[in-house]
């Protein structure tokens, strides 16, 4: 068993507060993290206003981390938090407004990316493997021994054309469907 705390931040400008967890050895570290400039937490906008206390809920001792998280997520649902993520399990309704966020967003610059780095990705790829000829090899026979029995488990996989629902081994088919279709 090892000793933990669940802690908060509490904001005291607006009382905003953000609730966490951490093991006791590991104190002083997770405050460190929670005033770094690059903290990505969504303590950061608490840690940004200046005016801000760091308390502790509990400190008990904890079997594993599932349980403390457990233990830190009863806090979450028992006070009002700005935190983003549940620490156990799955808020749906958390996790709906996340996605509606930011899904949209990042798919839209994935795909800008993409196709502005397109060329010279694909450059890259081809300077990279004229180079490492040898390293690919070793690594793609080193895998083919490793995993030989299964994948020649699945190669003999019967399964059916989806055009003409002919009979034939997996690794048979897009041979089959090249010659054939």
């Amino acid at each position: 068993m090892m000793i933990g705390y669940i802690y908060y931040i509490l904001d005291l400008t607006n009382a905003d507060m953000y609730i966490g967890s951490c093991w006791k050895h590991q104190w002083n570290e997770r405050i460190r993290h929670h005033r770094c400039k690059n903290n990505n937490c969504s303590s950061k906008q608490i840690i940004d206003n200046k005016k801000f206390i760091f308390e502790i809920f509990e400190e008990n001792e904890f079997e594993n981390l599932s349980d403390r998280l457990q233990k830190e997520q009863e806090y979450m649902n028992n006070n009002i938090n700005i935190n983003l993520h549940y620490a156990y399990g799955k808020d749906p309704i958390k996790t709906e407004k996340q996605l509606e966020r930011k899904k949209p967003r990042n798919r839209e610059r994935a795909k800008e990316h993409y196709y502005n780095n397109r060329e010279q990705k694909l450059q890259y790829i081809k300077e990279y493997s004229e180079i490492n000829k040898e390293k690919i090899k070793n690594y793609k026979d080193d895998y083919y021994k490793k995993n030989k029995d299964r994948l020649n488990q699945e190669g003999r996989q019967k399964i059916n054309c989806p055009i003409c629902n002919k009979e034939m081994n997996k690794t048979s088919l897009s041979r089959h469907i090249k010659n054939k279709h």
